[in-house]
């Protein structure tokens, strides 16, 4: 009763096995109660070692989640395959359905050969979708499995060891687990999604012993993965956990000044920061202000060379209709303006240009309060600023006495947006801080007086 139960719960069959064993010791007649008790007992511990035995090791858990995905593409693949052959099929058949009726054919073979093939087409359309769902089932928790591991509890020697262990695995020569979880979004649940930005962010954030992070320089070393990322905001259910794994990446300086030169990246991240959907625009924007304010130094430079592409892309998003991008956008853009590092590459020409002057103004007399306190702080720049272009000073002197007329009835603008450099993403509800607000508001209004007003003739 004891010695086959071992082997057969390593066997691939070995439930089926249990459960017949089982059924003959219940119908044999002549077993005395001792001996059922131990065959019972035998059976169950021998079930219980099998299943411990194919528990996987954290080290193998990498490898695992790679083969579950790499048999969920191959059935896509296959899928698609036999999806192509049965379109060319169709298409065959019914080009030679005008040759085949001129032949007689007879009613006794169409019958007895429409039944089979109707059958064995049935068993092959039905086999592929459930193979693929066994096989995604799979992944899923394989995933859920891998994202255990990378999640340790603070303080837990042990499972900081394994996340420290699965993040050296999975950025191993050959291995490339993070561009596999950026093109599993489209394919795996809501669950699996979120377990995929999940892994990701532990494995930029995971060190070995030395500090270093073997996910950040293999992410470095493939460049293309950032604009990977960027393209699944196009899908309003993949954005927000595209979102998070880009963020993440932007964190580091080395990627956030790759991001920042491409303009595929950023192209992308201006479009979608106006999008419809509130979630993929509220992430999209979120890591836009990450990139523009958490390194000041690599901002600087970049806004140095890519100085028009900036600009006109801020003023799509200040000329836009939603409210709320409105108001993020010029907060965001007074921050950048008011970035000490950002002074000669990017403040300078910027309110140097009387058509950002002029945006800015309109934005000064919109109807709503909050965005007038917001192009406030963008437009006392211009008004500051000591060396003011002629054709400025010709706008805002021509445009004295209204401008005047609305800053003196204007109630008290939010605090402007801090320029420190920290990696705070920009809010609208951003909490106030401590500033003479009245007496910045009234600076601006004595410089704007001390200006000639306009003559007759203008």
């Amino acid at each position: 009763c004891f010695f086959p139960f071992p082997f057969c719960a390593v066997s691939a069959s070995s439930v089926s096995c249990l459960l017949r064993l089982l059924l003959r010791l219940l119908f044999l007649r002549n077993l005395d109660s001792f001996g059922f008790v131990c065959s019972y007992s035998a059976i169950f511990m021998s079930f219980l070692w099998g299943k411990k035995a194919h528990h996987p090791k954290p080290a193998e858990l990498v490898s695992l989640t790679l083969e579950a995905w790499a048999r969920v593409r191959a059935q896509d693949n296959s899928t698609h395959s036999s999806a192509q052959e049965s379109g060319g099929r169709a298409s065959f058949s019914g080009s030679s359905d005008n040759a085949a009726s001129s032949r007689p054919t007879s009613a006794k073979s169409d019958s007895s050969s429409r039944p089979t093939s109707g059958r064995l087409g049935s068993r092959r359309q039905d086999a592929s979708p459930a193979s693929s769902t066994k096989d995604l089932d799979e992944l899923t928790e394989r995933l859920a499995a891998l994202r255990k591991a990378m999640t340790p509890t603070a303080g837990d020697a042990k499972e900081e060891e394994t996340a420290r262990t699965v993040a050296t695995e999975a950025s191993a020569p050959g291995v490339d687990l993070l561009a596999a979880l950026v093109a599993m979004l489209p394919r795996v649940p809501f669950e699996g999604k979120k377990d995929a930005a999940a892994i990701f962010q532990g494995l930029m954030r995971t060190t070995d012993a030395d500090g270093k992070c073997h996910a950040l320089a293999h992410v470095v070393a493939r460049g293309g993965m950032l604009a990977s990322i960027a393209e699944k905001y196009d899908a309003p259910d993949e954005a927000l956990h595209a979102g998070c794994m880009l963020k993440e990446c932007v964190r580091h300086e080395e990627l956030a000044q790759m991001a920042l030169t491409d303009e595929e990246v950023m192209d992308r991240l201006f479009t979608h920061a106006d999008d419809a959907h509130f979630d993929v625009a509220s992430y999209a924007f979120g890591c836009l202000a990450d990139l523009l304010t958490r390194f000041p130094a690599v901002v600087a430079s970049t806004l140095g060379s890519k100085c028009d592409f900036f600009t006109k892309r801020l003023n799509v998003l200040i000329a836009s209709e939603n409210y709320v991008t409105r108001r993020q956008s010029l907060r965001l853009l007074a921050r950048t303006l008011q970035t000490p590092a950002n002074l000669k590459p990017f403040t300078a020409p910027y309110v140097s240009d009387v058509s950002n002057l002029v945006l800015c103004m309109e934005a000064l007399r919109d109807s709503s309060k909050s965005i007038q306190g917001e192009a406030f702080h963008v437009v006392k720049i211009f008004i500051a600023n000591p060396v003011k272009p002629p054709d400025i000073s010709a706008v805002l002197t021509a445009n004295q006495p209204k401008l005047l007329r609305l800053l003196k009835s204007m109630p008290a603008p939010p605090p402007p947006p801090p320029s420190s450099g920290a990696g705070v993403a920009v809010r609208a509800d951003a909490p106030s801080e401590d500033a003479d607000i009245d007496s910045d508001l009234a600076e601006v209004i004595d410089e704007l007086e001390s200006m000639s007003p306009p003559s007759a003739a203008s």
